[in-house]
């Protein structure tokens, strides 16, 4: 009903519109944190059932994801565009701006908080994977230099696939592409950490290999984000 309406009454329906928009947004941020606490509740973080606890989480963010996406687009559906500026022969343009201002402010503090929720339960996937990856990154980075680069690098990229795989099969591509965020911001921090405290004298020919090791992990995740 509310996306038919005409809203012949300018000046009520900018109330009732922003009202709408504020308790959607409240009523968009209990679901996500319901949904979450759900989650929690079945402590999947504990399984070691990838394929399983992937699939589930994915079915719990994938749904958070679809109802913020939904609600960003509800001032639209109702044509508050439409509303503001048919407002403007009641109101000054400053008035209109801010009821503009008042509406998308709604909308854009929800969406953000709802996609740092996102990030948030996705982290719990990349916590459970933080010492294993760097472990790998101080054995790829301390290896001596006549070992292979490419013999270095596999085990890595073998267990990124072990670890990451289920969720693309599963996530949606935004989703996919926050978990790969997360996880990549890990990896490059310990890369540089490692560089930073190697015992190792720097060399030329071990900083082409890091480089070289560097664009290896950027072919791979480029890979999975395109």
């Amino acid at each position: 009903k509310f996306l038919n309406s005409a809203w012949p009454d300018i000046i009520t329906s900018i109330s009732y519109l922003i009202k709408i928009t504020e308790d959607t947004a409240n009523a968009t941020r209990l679901y996500a944190s319901l949904v979450e606490g759900k989650l929690n509740a079945r402590k999947l973080y504990e399984t070691s059932d990838i394929s399983y606890y992937a699939q589930e989480l994915s079915l719990v963010v994938n749904d958070i994801e679809r109802i913020r996406e939904s609600f960003k687009t509800l001032p639209i559906e109702l044509s508050y565009d439409k509303l503001l500026v048919a407002a403007e022969k009641f109101h000054s343009i400053s008035v209109v701006d801010e009821y503009r201002k008042k509406i998308e402010t709604t909308v854009a503090t929800c969406s953000q908080e709802i996609i740092d929720k996102i990030y948030q339960i996705l982290n719990r996937v990349v916590t459970k994977m933080e010492i294993e990856l760097k472990q790998h990154i101080f054995h790829i980075i301390e290896t001596p230099e006549h070992v292979s680069l490419q013999d270095t690098i596999q085990p890595f990229i073998t267990y990124l696939d072990a670890r990451l795989l289920p969720f693309k099969d599963f996530l949606i591509r935004q989703n996919y592409t926050r978990l790969l965020e997360l996880v990549w911001s890990i990896l490059i921090d310990q890369f540089l950490l490692e560089i930073e405290k190697t015992s190792k004298p720097p060399t030329t020919s071990s900083y082409a290999r890091l480089m070289k090791g560097l664009g290896s992990f950027v072919d791979y995740f480029n890979v999975y984000v395109t």
